[in-house]
């Protein structure tokens, strides 16, 4: 998994809203010991996208859902490229099959 680098300010956020990440696996059923390592990383790129983005407005929940689907789905579906896949771009439909992929 590559590293997101997140600023004071961002470690910060993200430690105060480390239960969304839960919330998340929780609304899915999904065991937090098999699947947080796989949304973790897009947990953090939300983070980061987030304190840079003008969709502050927003709620980070809803923010931060697509980043941490795209990296489940991401480290779940397309295990062997996580060194080269990041997220899948929020704009874009996860059950496309010629989903956009950026890399960071």
């Amino acid at each position: 998994m590559m590293g997101v680098i997140l600023n004071e300010r961002q470690q910060l956020f993200a430690e105060e809203h480390h239960e969304v990440t839960l919330s998340f696996l929780r609304d899915r059923n999904l065991s937090r010991h098999k699947f947080y390592d796989a949304i973790a990383n897009g947990f953090l790129v939300a983070v980061k996208l987030y304190d840079e983005s003008v969709e502050k407005g927003k709620p980070f929940k809803d923010f931060s859902v697509k980043y941490m689907q795209a990296s489940l789905y991401k480290n779940t579906v397309f295990p062997k490229e996580k060194d080269t896949l990041t997220y899948i771009h929020p704009y874009m439909s996860l059950a496309g099959i010629s989903a956009f992929w950026e890399v960071m």
